[in-house]
């Protein structure tokens, strides 16, 4: 206002009262003998802080106290820890953090937080999806602004990469951040803002919503972070290879309670101790390199509500009752172990051995992960008679309903030319069958496919029947080059 209204007598009366501003009454997150762990809300008026003590208007007090404090927060891979851990407040924290650098902000904790975001930017490039997209998990998931934050933390690490001459990150950078742009288009709505949840349901439904969340402002939001990322790129550095896309590697991510594996374009996400109010054990995602994310499986319903992961079930004599990987989460006393290598092959492979020492039963999970996609071989140790396997089959987003076809024990699901499949490959296991009614979930209706069979192992695989295997670094898979049509 400043530059714009140099000669207004109300700036004056603007500046006064933005001075009158006392932070420890204006902000309900701050640091008392009472409230000793803060969480991201004070991470914003922080910066907001800072941005007021650069314009003359405020001091260092509020914002030095509390950043050291939030220093605290971070693992040392770069990590934001929110309560409860969930994936897209990893993130959300450390745009606001990129940003106040990027507008030049030098006190006492720019050092340290400078180390910490470059860090945090080269785990979000490991975790990114093949489709673009943020991992899911936990409160406020598959929230369209959740995707488009990588959009400025991405332009901005291809700005710190590239200033210092390391044009391999720099490039692979700006690729994320136009995979991630490019994931959010199909939420536009004809108005021109968002939808605000990764589905298309009238947002009058508030299908998915948060109690937080509003159409307003988590479009105002995103408008904001996409007008950042806009300022603050560097359109001279060009596209480069992505991890997820050229890389075969796996995450461990303890804080988070996740693993992430990607593999030339295949990449799956794994809850190895579900927050259950939102997520479950096991396998949530599957995602290829130009596949449908949606169709995935791209997200679950609550364990506490519908136990539905990509997953299996066991009963320990006729008629029991079936107990669900999904379903033993942060309350249990479930322990999971992680091994991963690369296959003489081609493959990735990945074992995970979940242990339950109440019950007495071991369940292995090995995931080998190729060009093609995922194949899936699940083991039950204990008191078991049967297993059932589940899967998330999506029926609508509110929209768009794909076409799908069973036979035996093959599932496929079809839109807009993408095809995804789910075969059960074990020679004595049951036919698919539909269980129950549709189901409402984050990405709009989704209902459980089963397959039952005797005995203590299970095999599947899913794939994209329709996806070539990659040239070069996995762009002839049906993107393009995506700077070309962004």
């Amino acid at each position: 206002l400043r530059e714009l209204y140099p000669t207004d007598i109300r700036i004056a009366v603007i500046e006064a009262r933005i001075r009158k501003v006392a932070p420890k009454d204006a902000y309900r997150y701050i640091h008392t003998p009472q409230r000793k762990h803060l969480h991201n809300w004070n991470v914003i008026a922080s910066c907001g802080e800072v941005l007021r003590d650069q314009a003359g208007l405020g001091t260092a007090d509020f914002h030095d106290r509390h950043l050291e404090r939030q220093l605290l927060n971070f693992t040392s891979d770069g990590m934001y820890v929110d309560p409860n851990v969930p994936m897209v407040y990893d993130a959300f924290p450390r745009f606001f953090l990129e940003t106040i650098l990027q507008q030049g902000y030098h006190g006492k904790h720019r050092d340290a937080i400078n180390v910490l975001l470059e860090r945090g930017e080269l785990m979000s490039l490991l975790m990114q999806s093949p489709t673009g997209v943020l991992p899911t998990g936990g409160r406020t998931k598959q929230h369209t602004w959740g995707d488009i934050q990588q959009v400025i933390i991405f332009e901005i690490a291809a700005r710190r990469f590239a200033s210092r001459g390391d044009y391999v990150y720099a490039k692979a950078f700006k690729r994320g951040a136009h995979l991630a742009f490019a994931s959010t288009l199909r939420w536009l709505r004809p108005s021109g803002e968002f939808q605000i949840i990764k589905n298309h349901v009238q947002p009058e439904h508030r299908h998915g919503y948060e109690p937080y969340s509003h159409h307003s402002q988590y479009n105002l939001l995103p408008a904001t972070m996409l007008a950042l990322a806009a300022d603050f790129a560097d359109e001279s550095i060009d596209e480069g290879p992505t991890p997820c896309e050229a890389g075969s590697y796996t995450l461990d991510i303890p804080a988070f309670h996740k693993v992430i594996s990607n593999h030339h374009g295949t990449g799956i996400v794994i809850d190895t101790k579900a927050d259950t109010r939102y997520d479950g054990t096991g396998l949530l995602r599957v995602h290829q390199a130009g596949g449908d994310p949606i169709l995935g499986p791209n997200d679950v319903p609550p364990a506490d509500d519908y136990p539905m992961n990509i997953g299996v079930a066991w009963r320990e004599f006729t008629g029991g009752d079936w107990v669900h990987l999904a379903s033993h989460g942060q309350h249990t006393d479930i322990v999971t172990k992680l091994a991963a290598s690369d296959g003489t092959d081609g493959t990735r492979n990945v074992t995970m051995i979940y242990s339950i020492p109440s019950s007495g039963h071991t369940i292995t999970e090995r995931y080998d992960l190729s060009l093609t996609g995922v194949d899936v071989s699940i083991s039950v140790d204990g008191d078991v008679h049967a297993l059932t396997l589940t899967y998330p089959c999506h029926i609508s987003d509110g929209k768009l309903y794909p076409q799908i076809l069973v036979e035996g024990t093959m599932l496929q699901t079809s839109i807009d030319g993408t095809m995804r499949t789910f075969s059960v490959t074990s020679p004595s296991a049951g036919p698919l069958t539909f269980q129950g009614e549709k189901v409402a979930y984050r990405n709009g209706f989704v209902q459980c496919v089963t397959s039952t069979i005797s005995g203590r192992t299970i095999q599947y695989s899913i794939s994209d029947g329709n996806l070539s295997a990659p040239v070069g670094f996995g762009i002839a898979r049906g993107l393009g080059h995506v700077s070309k049509n962004v």
